[in-house]
C-alpha cells in the first residue's frame, strides 16, 4: 500500500490514507497503532460495511447472486411483520421461488434474517414472526427445498437457530407462552420436539449448577417440563 500511496501527489497522500483508514479500520489499527474493539467487528456486518469479510465481495459485483436478497428486499419483507397474515403469505410465496442450487428464496430469507440486527424487527412483532416461520416450516422442511451444498446446514437447523435467536429478544415468560400457544395449535411439532430435546440435554448438563446457567436457557426447567408434557398430549390426540 505504501508503494501505491507514494505514487500520489503530496497533497493527496494524507486524504487517501484517511479515506482508507475510515473504510478499513483494521488498516488504521496498523498504521496508527490504535486498539480495535472486537465489538466493532461484529457491527460491520450489520452496517453492511466493505470492511466486513462477508460484505467485501458484494462491493465488487455488478449484482447479487441468485442466492442472496438485497438489503432493500429484506427491509421490504420485514416491513410486512405488522400484518401477520401478509407476512405469512409472503413467506409461502418465497418457498415457491426456486433457486438453481435446489433451495428457495424462503431459505435464503431465513438465513439472512438470522443476521439481521435487533432493530430490524420491533420486539412486539417477534411473536408473530416466530409463528409465521413455524407456519411455513413444513414447506421449508420439504426435501425439495434443501440446499445441496455439502457444507450447508439443513433447513431444520436454520429455522431452529433463527427462531431461537428471535425468542431470546423477549422475556422468558413470553417465550414460554408463545411456544405453548404454538404447540396447542399443533404447529411445527417436529421442530418443537427437536428444540425440547436440545433444551433437555442442555439443562441436564448443568443441573447441579442450574442457578448460574438458568438465565441462559431459552425456558426454565419447570416451563420446559410443561412444554414437553403438552407436546406429548397434543401428539397423542
Amino acid at each position: 500500500m505504501n508503494t501505491w500511496i507514494a505514487q500520489l501527489r503530496d497533497e493527496d497522500k494524507q486524504p487517501v490514507k484517511n479515506l482508507l483508514m475510515h473504510l478499513f479500520p483494521k488498516l488504521k489499527s496498523i498504521l496508527v497503532k490504535t486498539y480495535l474493539d472486537k465489538k466493532e467487528e461484529l457491527q460491520w456486518r450489520d452496517q453492511l460495511r466493505v470492511c466486513s469479510l462477508e460484505m467485501f465481495p458484494v462491493y465488487f459485483r455488478l449484482s447479487l447472486s441468485a442466492g442472496e436478497l438485497s438489503n432493500i428486499q429484506i427491509k421490504i419483507i420485514l416491513g410486512l411483520v405488522e400484518d401477520a397474515d401478509n407476512f405469512r403469505t409472503y413467506l409461502i410465496e418465497l418457498t415457491k421461488q426456486k433457486l438453481p442450487g435446489g433451495t428457495t428464496q424462503a431459505r435464503v430469507f431465513v438465513e439472512q434474517l438470522e443476521n439481521s440486527t435487533k432493530q430490524d424487527i420491533p420486539v412486539n412483532y417477534i411473536p408473530s414472526v416466530v409463528e409465521a416461520l413455524l407456519d411455513v416450516s413444513e414447506q421449508l422442511l420439504s426435501p425439495d427445498n434443501e440446499s445441496k451444498g455439502i457444507l450447508d446446514f439443513g433447513n431444520e437447523v436454520i429455522i431452529r437457530r433463527c427462531i431461537s435467536q428471535l425468542l431470546r429478544q423477549i422475556d422468558e415468560t413470553s417465550r414460554f407462552e408463545l411456544l405453548k400457544k404454538v404447540i396447542i395449535q399443533g404447529k411445527a411439532l417436529p421442530i418443537i420436539n427437536h428444540e425440547i430435546a436440545s433444551l433437555k440435554e442442555q439443562q441436564s448438563q448443568y443441573d447441579a449448577d442450574k442457578y448460574n446457567y438458568e438465565q441462559e436457557w431459552l425456558v426454565n426447567a419447570q416451563h420446559l417440563k410443561e412444554l414437553e408434557e403438552l407436546t406429548e398430549e397434543v401428539e397423542g390426540r
